[in-house]
C-alpha cells in the first residue's frame, strides 16, 4: 500500500514523509497475503514496541492508523453478543502507554474507541504519568 502511494505522487509533503518512514521502518507488511483483519490480529496480547522510531510524530502516525483501522472495523462487526445475565463479549483490548502523546492531538478513532468501544467489545486502557494529561482542550477522558 505503502509502495503505491510513494509509487503514485512524487510531492515532497508530510504525508509522503510519513509514509516513507514507514517504509523505512518496516513497520507494515509488504504481503497482502499475510494480511488479516485487526480483530484477527489481536487473537492474543501484542505488543508494538515504538521505541526504536526515532520521530514522535511517525510513533503518533503508526498508532492512530491502527486505532482508525480497529475504530472501522469494530463499527463493521457491529455490536458484540451479550450472555443471558447482560455481560458482553469482549474481542479486543486494547492498552496505549503514553497516552498523553496521543490524547493531547485529540484523535477522533480514540474517542469513539473510548465512548463507544463497550457496545462492540472493545475496551481501552490509557496509561500516562500525571492525571492531568486526562483532560485535554476538547475532553475530559478522566
Amino acid at each position: 500500500m505503502i509502495e503505491r502511494y510513494l509509487d503514485k505522487y512524487d510531492a515532497r509533503d508530510t504525508v509522503y514523509s510519513y509514509f516513507s518512514s514507514l517504509n523505512n521502518y518496516r513497520i507494515f507488511s509488504s504481503r497482502p497475503e499475510s494480511c488479516v483483519s485487526i480483530f484477527e490480529w489481536l487473537d492474543r496480547v501484542r505488543v508494538i514496541d515504538l521505541t526504536e522510531i526515532n520521530s514522535d510524530d511517525i510513533k503518533r502516525v503508526v498508532v492512530s492508523l491502527i486505532l482508525d483501522v480497529l475504530n472501522k472495523e469494530m463499527l463493521l462487526m457491529g455490536a458484540s453478543e451479550t450472555d443471558d445475565n447482560g455481560r458482553r463479549q469482549l474481542r479486543a483490548m486494547i492498552v496505549v502507554d503514553e497516552a498523553h502523546q496521543f490524547l493531547q492531538r485529540d484523535f477522533n478513532a480514540m474517542e469513539q474507541i473510548l465512548r463507544q468501544g463497550r457496545a462492540f467489545g472493545v475496551g481501552m486502557i490509557l496509561s500516562t504519568q500525571e492525571i492531568k494529561d486526562f483532560k485535554t482542550k476538547n475532553n475530559d477522558y478522566s
